[in-house]
């Protein structure tokens, strides 16, 4: 006997539910999942999602996919089997095949059977890995399948939304539905199923065939024991009794189909990441290849090991990101994808050699590291810079963290970037510049002259763009992979500002964030020129941002004594309202509540 646990996927059910909840999220509308070259992924995406959620959370032995093939024996049996069906959507259809490929590229079987329901291949592979010891979960959303929950077989039951999914065994489907999982094809058989348009028996519903069940313990002894059925479902039943019979057999799931199952195909193991990240890329997931373990040398990782290594990777500050060397005040660090080597600046000679390098550049890169995202109340962690692609500054100001013994003060810092910063012949370069800018505004120095922002540019290419976020936009432009701030940081209860993190792995985040911003300019330039609006970003939009900042920092003045006196009178005015409403309607209630206020209007 083989311990473990199979888990299989319904593959058809699966894109349907994740498809309909992305898109029912932006109110049916599917455009926000298109790529740059027109291809629809919604049903890719939340199918894909679902995938890493099972291997990085469930942590199976085995997986495996099936998907329905076409046409069936139900429907030599009755033609109109899920003849009442909506038509799959178009853009769905399209998205099948890359589904297929990207199970294929994570090295997981696709296992389907000619004349067969994807139903009738999970069913024979559960059956096959009980005689195995096998666990098997089957995640689907077609309630069919709970015919086969028992002691070896959960059936997950996919929601309205992709949180809601139920697992079912014996037990659950019995609390649910009143019968047990050898009874529900039974079930079936007797009210029908709407949505694959079995007939069932006309006129007796759900509770009764329940009751009749639980009475007579299968659809052969409900029709047994016919004359002690109530009366007023007799008839009903006997006129029924094609149709229920013709139900049973569309309902039933074939366990014993003939075909080999090679388990070890199905063991979650290892996969080619260059195959996959290329995918990934060209279908622009940039979330889901964040989360890919990297690769070893011959470029294979493994997919069971998402749960602890890849964790504690991302709780240390990064993605495979290598530690900085801390000598001499310089270090170096490829971060993923983005091979971007950080120089640590944390004492006079490297501070001395870096402002030699800014005074002789054409266009300085820069970007703060703060406390928070509030740039009116944020304190300033570290700034980065960059002159050339490849290569970023980080001179660390803030930190409380490792690496936080060598830190030059910020108001030197200051001075010594003032030059440059200012020069009026060497052009600024960022992205999101109003929060950089007015942060440094903040601490004395304002950066000019300003020359491009990354995200403005991306904005007037596509002013939809959901590519605003610099994480996003290189990915999306450039295909690089970049270590989200999250990984730094944390999230929820347990997140820490940027002054906590330490020196090396901060250095690394914001070095590649200025070298990504240099490497945007060209192609946003093109673009930019290709649609004539690059005089939009910069006779406008450019020099808006250090208007915009000066309102920012300016404030508006408020007459907090009128607003204190304006608030008194308008409660009085509330209070004569609500007590003349009360004598209209002859009694107190709670206004706010619709329940009680229903009464009162109509």
């Amino acid at each position: 006997m083989k311990a473990g646990t199979l888990y299989l996927v319904d593959g058809h059910a699966l894109a349907y539910r994740t498809y309909f909840a992305l898109t029912a999220a932006g109110g049916g509308d599917a455009s926000r999942w298109i790529t740059r070259q027109g291809e629809p992924t919604a049903g890719t995406y939340g199918f894909t999602s679902v995938l890493f959620k099972i291997i990085e959370q469930d942590r199976p032995d085995y997986l495996a996919v099936s998907f329905d093939t076409g046409r069936t024996f139900r429907d030599d049996l009755f033609p109109a089997y899920k003849g009442t069906r909506a038509k799959m959507p178009d853009d769905l259809g399209l998205q099948i095949g890359r589904i297929r490929e990207v199970v294929q590229a994570f090295n997981l079987p696709i296992l389907e059977a000619e004349g067969y329901e994807a139903d009738d291949v999970l069913g024979t592979l559960a059956e096959k890995a009980g005689r195995l010891g096998l666990k098997t979960i089957i995640l689907t959303g077609d309630r069919d399948l709970l015919q086969l929950a028992d002691e070896n077989t959960t059936i997950r039951l996919a929601g309205n939304k992709l949180s809601e999914a139920q697992d079912f065994g014996p037990r659950e489907v019995l609390e649910k539905f009143g019968v047990g999982p050898e009874q529900f094809v039974d079930y079936k058989a007797i009210v029908g199923d709407k949505s694959d348009n079995i007939p069932g028996v006309a006129g007796v519903g759900e509770k009764t065939a329940v009751s009749l069940l639980q009475q007579h313990g299968s659809l052969d002894g409900i029709y047994q024991n016919l004359d002690a059925v109530p009366a007023r479902f007799q008839k009903k039943l006997a006129e029924g009794r094609e149709n229920a019979y013709l139900s049973q057999r569309l309902s039933r799931i074939v366990t014993d189909l003939d075909f080999d199952f090679d388990l070890q195909a199905a063991a979650v193991g290892e996969y080619d990441r260059r195959k996959v990240a290329d995918l990934f890329r060209t279908l622009e997931f940039r979330s889901l290849l964040a989360r890919l373990p990297q690769a070893g040398e011959a470029g294979e990782a493994q997919l069971s090991m998402f749960g602890q290594e890849d964790a504690a990777r991302r709780e240390k500050g990064g993605e495979g990101e290598k530690p900085v060397e801390m000598a001499s005040g310089v270090g170096t660090v490829a971060p993923p994808g983005a091979r971007t080597r950080a120089i640590v600046v944390n004492d006079e000679n490297s501070l001395k050699e870096m402002i030699e390098a800014l005074q002789q550049a054409r266009t300085i890169a820069f970007d703060v590291e703060t406390t928070s995202t509030n740039q009116m109340s944020c304190d300033l962690v570290g700034i980065a810079l960059a002159v050339n692609e490849g290569e970023g500054y980080y001179l660390p100001v803030g930190h409380t963290g490792e690496g936080s013994e060598t830190q030059l003060p910020l108001e030197n810092v200051i001075e010594a970037l003032r030059g440059p910063l200012t020069d009026p012949a060497i052009p600024k370069v960022g992205h999101n510049l109003k929060y950089d800018y007015i942060v440094l505004a903040r601490s004395g120095l304002r950066a000019s002259p300003l020359a491009y922002d990354t995200m403005l540019a991306e904005w007037l290419c596509e002013p939809a763009s959901h590519n605003l976020g610099l994480k996003n936009l290189a990915f999306h432009r450039l295909g690089a992979e970049m270590s989200d701030i999250t990984g730094l940081i944390g999230k929820g209860k347990k997140q820490i500002t940027m002054s906590q993190v330490a020196v090396p792995l901060a250095a690394a985040y914001a070095a590649a964030d200025v070298d990504m911003t240099l490497r945007l300019i060209p192609p946003l330039t093109s673009e930019l020129q290709e649609k004539n609006c690059e005089p939009l970003l910069l006779e406008l939009e450019i020099p808006l941002i250090p208007v915009l900042a000066q309102m920012e920092m300016n404030g508006i003045r408020l007459d907090t004594g009128h607003l204190s006196r304006m608030s008194v009178e308008l409660e009085d005015q509330l209070k004569q309202i609500e007590q003349g409403i009360y004598a209209m309607v002859g009694g107190t209630f709670n206004l706010n509540s619709p329940v009680h206020l229903s009464p009162a209007l109509f």
